[in-house]
């Protein structure tokens, strides 16, 4: 996230010079932020000694240097990181430095909570766990990550990549591309000579000119492949008939989902079936729920007494459910309630489970509480703009797209906003609560893995943060 962007996202003329201040100053803390809780402050101080990390009141040892975008929580929320000592480093836990080594890598948190990460030695690289040390390798390529309790990376040998799992290697590749697991199974492809292959708990499961994509589930391996130039669906080894593949393949509970397109216009395939032809299929909804296929569609072109346009379907488990001039992302929740919103006659409407409620000016993408029995979104009634919320809007100054949530016991909403020249997090029982502009000045450069959000930018780190909040039990 560069400067111009945050400037861009966040900007007036206050927070303009706030943020040039806080990147451009001198200053002796390099790093803020909180514990995964955000009850307790950090930050890491730089003095002519070198680094501490202050947790609250409580001070730290100093070290040569201490690596934020490292910095970890374990299970008990205690701050993991990497610390340079007498030119290598160590991973400190509790105040404690470990082995010191030549070089770390990212630190990331096991199933049981305890770091996990690799370190290279005079031997070379290897991977470190809680159980022990991995075999010394040429090089460590990629992030670690665990799918269930298994580890998994990417480690160089003689022989060229391989993908380890719980450190046994699999088939040598020249090079990994991705790494996919679901099911309790690992795939991987990459190119082997001029070839792509396609790696399945550590056998080989075929070779291809090209590889986009590959899925996997207990019952399925399906593999986005080239051939004739046109993208085919590969399943268990068959190659789909001759359609254009322009999605994802999804698989739940043995069934498959994916999209194709021509110049006939776009259809979704359930099984192997296909289903009706539309204008276009909206791919960000295209998704596999229990009782089949959901996702948005646009229809052919109608004339009406205003012109041509395109009408827009939703399709729910399969079924054409809501027809609307134009319809938003959808929100679908397990227990099959959903919201979205609509547009019909030049006025946008959230639609809750096939009621269409009041008519808005503007609305954003509907927020469902766990039990489905509330609701919420960023809305303009005209009068009030703000944070709506089972029906009521509770105004709410420049209002973050992106940033709602719903606290678990449904009671409360929240987003972000501002309050004069403050920005906030606002709740819909008008109640507000500042966040410290430089802690998400260091979000945006380092995020602490227990504080990382799926979508790494400022409205998805928020967002993060609005959820916390709302559930502090301070408020």
């Amino acid at each position: 996230m560069n400067r111009a962007l945050i400037l861009g996202l966040l900007g007036s003329t206050v927070l303009g010079t706030l943020l040039g201040t806080l990147l451009g100053g001198c200053t002796a803390v390099v790093w803020r932020g909180h514990d995964p809780a955000r009850t307790q402050p950090l930050r890491i101080v730089e003095t002519a000694c070198g680094q501490r990390l202050w947790q609250g009141e409580q001070a730290g040892p100093i070290f040569d240097g201490i690596a934020a975008d490292g910095l970890v929580f374990d299970a008990n929320g205690r701050p993991v990181y990497p610390a340079e000592i007498d030119d290598g480093w160590a991973v400190v836990r509790d105040g404690r430095p470990g082995k010191v080594w030549q070089a770390l890598g990212p630190l990331i948190i096991d199933p049981d909570g305890e770091p996990a990460y690799a370190a290279r030695d005079a031997a070379g690289w290897r991977v470190v766990t809680a159980a022990g040390e991995g075999p010394p390798l040429a090089g460590i390529y990629g992030p670690l990550r665990y799918a269930g309790a298994r580890l998994i990376y990417v480690g160089g040998t003689a022989e060229g990549q391989r993908v380890f799992v719980d450190h046994r290697p699999g088939p040598p590749l020249d090079a990994v591309r991705q790494i996919r697991t679901g099911g309790g199974r690992v795939a991987a492809f990459g190119r082997r000579g001029e070839d792509e292959v396609v790696l399945v708990d550590g056998a080989e499961h075929g070779r291809f000119a090209e590889v986009a994509d590959v899925q996997l589930d207990r019952h399925h391996v399906a593999v986005t492949a080239r051939r004739d130039g046109h993208w085919h669906v590969v399943l268990d080894g068959a190659w789909s008939p001759g359609h254009a593949v322009i999605s994802r393949v999804h698989l739940a509970d043995g069934r498959v989902l994916y999209a194709t397109g021509d110049a006939d216009g776009q259809r979704a395939w359930l099984d192997g079936a296909p289903g009706p032809l539309y204008a276009a299929v909206h791919m960000v909804d295209l998704r596999l729920d229990p009782g089949g296929p959901t996702y948005s569609a646009r229809e052919p072109a109608r004339s009406t007494s205003t012109g041509r346009h395109h009408p827009w379907t939703l399709v729910l488990d399969g079924a054409p459910i809501l027809t609307a001039d134009d319809l938003g992302r959808l929100t679908r929740i397990p227990g099959g309630h959903w919201a979205i919103a609509a547009r019909r006659a030049n006025a946008l409407h959230l639609v809750r489970d096939g009621a269409w409620g009041p008519a808005y000016h503007a609305l954003g993408r509907p927020v469902l509480s766990p039990d489905g029995a509330h609701v919420a979104a960023l809305a303009d009634g005209g009068q009030t703009r703000g944070l709506l919320f089972d029906g009521r809007i509770t105004p709410v100054e420049d209002p973050l797209d992106g940033t709602v949530a719903i606290s678990r016991d449904g009671r409360r909403a929240g987003c972000v906003g501002r309050d004069g020249e403050r920005w906030v997090f606002a709740f819909s029982d008008g109640t507000r609560r500042p966040f410290d502009l430089d802690e998400l000045i260091a979000a945006l450069t380092v995020t602490p893995a227990a504080q990382r959000p799926l979508d790494p930018d400022v409205a998805g780190i928020l967002l993060h943060w609005v959820r916390i909040e709302l559930e502090r039990a301070d408020r």
